[in-house]
């Protein structure tokens, strides 16, 4: 009984302290908050015409899906069925399995690949292709093609969804993401172009 007591009275005291503790208020600092650039149709076409068919069929799949690239490299033959056109995508970031459609150039894509190893997952035995995680894939690429992560396809794949009127909802749910507000924060790109408010009066205001 005399430890119990003990054990409460250090208790009161712990309590006392804390109470007698002045507030730590931590300070917020400013940082630039970068926009990752989305990997755009014309721009899969320019990589695509110089990669090799392990990068051409990774990038079009994180493209065409939206998958990241953790969940890209773990898909197994056996997850793709070219019959119905799905692809099974297992161990997501939210833990939810989902089973993209596969567009005809993602089919393509994947049937262009050797089924003597596991598909995508065949570039853990490649470095060449994930060096920085970046695409250098690419034996040429023209002038101004600039290097892009491969979770920029992704973002690409928001961006498309978005730009070709398939509402934020959908496009949310067929990319994997958790919910719409997330979807459109950290992944919808704005058209870079400020002049589209002259559509707001038709064809334009002429001021000549």
């Amino acid at each position: 009984m005399a430890d119990d007591g003990f054990g409460v009275q250090r208790l009161h005291l712990l309590l006392q302290i804390e109470r007698d503790l002045p507030t730590v208020r931590v300070r917020k600092f400013k940082f630039e908050q970068k926009i990752k650039k989305p990997v755009l149709l014309d721009w899969l076409d320019t990589f695509c015409a110089h990669a090799r068919p392990l990068n051409i069929a990774l990038a079009t799949f994180m493209f065409a899906t939206a998958c990241r690239i953790s969940e890209a490299r773990r898909v197994e033959w056996d997850d793709i069925n070219f019959h119905a056109r799905t692809i099974l995508v297992r161990k997501t970031k939210n833990k939810k399995e989902r089973l993209p459609h596969m567009p005809q150039r993602l089919l393509v894509a994947l049937a262009n690949l050797s089924r003597d190893k596991q598909a995508i997952r065949l570039a853990r035995d490649d470095p060449t292709p994930l060096v920085g995680r970046r695409h250098r894939g690419c034996s040429e690429k023209g002038d101004g093609f600039q290097r892009l992560t491969f979770h920029s396809c992704r973002h690409g794949f928001a961006t498309a969804m978005l730009r070709n009127g398939v509402d934020p909802k959908t496009a949310a749910e067929l990319g994997g993401w958790d919910s719409v507000t997330l979807f459109m924060e950290t992944c919808a790109h704005a058209m870079p172009k400020a002049r589209l408010t002259d559509n707001l009066f038709g064809d334009g205001t002429n001021l000549t």
